[in-house]
């Protein structure tokens, strides 16, 4: 019997290369190099290949955008975070559909978020979120209430501040700000809602010494004075020019908010009493405090010598208080503060500025809300903390740029709203507008409406690069008419000047670290952001129509007791009392002289 000889391809492939001599050529000195010159193309092309994510070094420029699959990439990071719920990792989204209402098992709240390609989700919103457009934008309805709204389906507490706060008339009236569209929805998702709104029959009391632990709190005293004094000259748009009576007239208030806090009266109406006394520098001296409270007056009982000065520094902080002495709004900072100082799950704060009266209510809720975010963040949290500031051009606080860097990991998330750069320049100075907009690693730029914004916008996307096909023909010649091909690469912005100031209502650039690919984070999306009319209109009505009711028992429940005249006289009675212009020793040298004479 023949015995078969079984052969495979490589065999083959072998045999051939024997007998056709190729194998020698190629085991040739010649044909190493050649073989190590081919291995190290491959390497190199495999190198700078878009696996690595490192892209071609030769590229003039590499800015992209992120497409469907970031968005993946986005989404799912997210959701783990939303199942992690850790305090200093966090995620929102933006919804076109409702997302269903937590059920209550036991009295224990249980929450299912599912997982949705409807939505656009944002990773990783504890490093702060920025949303810039001009009015009509659709920066709050497209972008900052769905992230709210968010907030509220997790739980989490939330403060809110906004400008364009009203008392709704009915429970189908038109909501003007952000509260009627948000605190029913909250509300009916089980979160206690306060408000603190001067003016309003439904505000809470706040009274801003009441952060103070005691009368030598100056940490938390000079935090108000800063805050208080700032927010007055946003208010009036008086230029801070002098910078000595900027700093002496903050420690002036820091000393006098010390002062008040130890007296039976600890409020705002008994700090205008005491700078009201006459020859307030003479009654400092004399007076017995604590060596806390006299270090505050340093400064002022440093130009006692200087009558005028010392009179310029009381006049200044005098005039500053006397601004926001109106009995009726007044009422919401004196007394005994009941709206909640420790926040926690499902729970919502809301700063409501009554537009007409706003420069007058605005120092002292913004003062309030400075502290009470700083009291909040100053530990490490269980649950995230939700600081929600559109129009933030409209309030100053003095820690923002500090929080953003330095309080996300203890849990503060802040969704900060604005129409323009400038104007964050004009309200907190250009180096900490910039801490600020450097601070927000997600951002959503809408239409700017400015050239100078959209100019900014578009160099912090970066250029791309593009590629040119150039074709020349030459005739002529014994060889005739030839073409020649070349490809010419230059660059070009990756979203031109023009195009931030023709985006269409709901349209965004936007930019989350959740948005990766390979080694590139960051990468911006360009995104129509498809909210459905018929959901967004049926959440409003409802939140509107709860809110209304709930604003109704708010008002019933009020604390508030109207300021009258009396009050002040009694503050006034009671600091001539604690700061006599004479101490008594110096009576009785008085009344010795005069017996004597």
């Amino acid at each position: 019997m023949k015995q078969q000889t079984e052969s495979n391809p490589t065999n083959q492939l072998t045999q051939s290369l024997t007998d056709s001599g190729l194998t020698g050529i190629l085991f040739s000195p010649m044909g190493l190099l050649l073989l190590v010159c081919v291995g190290g193309l491959i390497w190199a092309f495999s190198s700078n290949g878009k696996g690595t994510g490192k892209g071609n070094k030769n590229k003039l420029a590499r800015a992209r955008w992120a497409g469907r699959r970031e968005k993946i990439v986005a989404r799912k990071i997210a959701c783990a975070q939303m199942e992690g719920r850790k305090h200093n990792r966090v995620s929102l989204f933006v919804s076109s559909t409702k997302v269903k209402k937590p059920d209550s098992v036991n009295g224990k709240i249980i929450m299912r978020i599912p997982e949705s390609e409807s939505r656009l989700y944002f990773p990783d919103v504890q490093r702060g979120v920025l949303v810039c457009g001009v009015t009509g934008s659709g920066k709050t309805f497209s972008m900052i209430n769905p992230l709210l709204r968010s907030a509220i389906d997790q739980g989490f507490p939330v403060v809110l501040y906004d400008l364009k706060y009203s008392q709704l008339k009915s429970p189908t009236s038109g909501a003007l700000g952000q509260t009627a569209k948000l605190a029913g929805y909250a509300a009916e998702r089980g979160y206690k809602v306060s408000v603190l709104s001067p003016g309003f029959g439904e505000s809470a009391i706040a009274n801003p010494l009441d952060f103070l632990e005691s009368e030598i709190d100056s940490a938390m005293a000079r935090q108000l004075a800063i805050a208080l004094n700032k927010n007055l000259k946003l208010s009036s748009g008086d230029s801070d020019s002098s910078g000595f009576f900027s700093n002496a007239g903050d420690l002036l208030s820091q000393g006098i908010f010390m002062l008040a806090k130890g007296t039976c009266y600890p409020d705002i109406l008994m700090c205008f009493a005491i700078l009201s006394l006459p020859n307030l520098i003479k009654r400092i001296e004399n007076a017995e405090m604590n060596l806390w409270t006299r270090a505050s007056f340093s400064q002022f009982l440093s130009v006692a010598g200087s009558p005028e000065t010392a009179a310029s520094i009381v006049g200044t902080a005098l005039g500053l208080f006397t601004r926001f002495i109106i009995p009726e709004l007044l009422s919401a900072f004196c007394g005994q503060t009941n709206l909640p100082l420790d926040l926690k799950e499902r729970q919502m704060v809301i700063f409501g500025m009554d537009d007409e009266k706003r420069d007058v209510v605005s120092p002292l809720v913004a003062s309030v809300l400075h502290l009470l975010v700083t009291r909040n963040v100053a530990k490490q949290r269980s649950t995230p903390l939700i600081l929600s500031l559109d129009e933030l051009p409209t309030i100053y606080l003095p820690s923002l740029a500090g929080w953003l860097n330095q309080k996300r990991e203890n849990g503060l998330v802040s969704i900060l709203g604005l129409q323009n750069l400038s104007q964050l320049e004009e309200s907190y100075g250009q180096q900490t507008a910039e801490t600020i907009f450097t601070g927000c690693v997600t951002k959503a730029f809408f239409n700017a409406g400015s050239g100078a914004a959209a100019e900014k916008y578009s160099k912090y996307l970066g250029e791309e690069e593009i590629r040119n096909k150039q074709r020349s023909r030459t005739t002529g010649g014994k060889g005739g008419a030839s073409t020649n091909t070349s490809n010419e690469s230059d660059t070009r912005p990756l979203f031109e000047v023009s195009q931030f100031n023709t985006l269409s209502e709901g349209r965004a650039v936007i930019i989350s670290p959740g948005y990766k690919s390979g080694q590139d984070i960051a990468l911006p999306l360009l995104e129509k952001i498809k909210l459905s009319s018929l959901v967004e209109s049926e959440l409003e009505a409802s939140s509107v129509s709860l809110w209304y009711d709930y604003q109704q028992a708010l008002t019933k429940q009020s604390q508030i007791q109207q300021i009258v005249e009396q009050d002040l006289l009694l503050r006034k009675e009671e600091a001539e009392r604690l700061f006599p212009l004479q101490t008594p020793e110096q009576v009785k040298v008085v009344d010795k002289t005069m017996s004597e004479i």
